[in-house]
């Protein structure tokens, strides 16, 4: 326990989850006049993939805190805001399980998982922010 709390402390741990942070929140908001073009969940997700679940985790979760938070076209609030956090470090969840899971395959089986686990992290995030905003503007289920 002690050598995984060493390694979470680590400079370079900690200077490649920046680095990480720091690309998805520039590619966002340089992407972020362009319609349905959108690249912070890929870094997220590549983040956990080759960084482990934590490091996806706490990427995911910074780079939408930072993104979502300082938005040019506006930031998102409240529940909204809570459920991209959630839903981007979810993401990030994914991409270092994906890895943990396709590490013993074979090639196509490591392709089909890295594009299914990318899948599902997609709709894990929409789901989660398109829930949260239908109860944040008082929608009746």
């Amino acid at each position: 326990m002690a050598d995984r709390s060493a390694r979470l402390r680590s400079p370079l741990f900690i200077s490649r989850t920046a680095s990480f942070t720091a690309i998805g929140v520039v590619a966002g908001l340089a992407l972020a006049a362009v319609p349905n073009v959108e690249l912070v969940t890929a870094i997220c997700f590549t983040a956990g993939f080759l960084m482990g679940p934590l490091a996806g985790i706490l990427c995911g979760g910074l780079t939408e805190a930072l993104f979502a938070g300082f938005h040019p076209m506006g930031s998102s609030l409240g529940f909204t805001l809570i459920a991209q956090i959630v839903g981007m470090s979810i993401a990030g969840l994914l991409g270092g399980l994906a890895a943990m899971i396709a590490g013993m395959k074979r090639k196509s089986f490591f392709i089909m998982t890295i594009v299914g686990f990318g899948v599902l992290s997609t709709i894990v995030f929409d789901l989660i922010t398109n829930l949260a905003y239908a109860f944040a503007a008082g929608f009746s289920f």
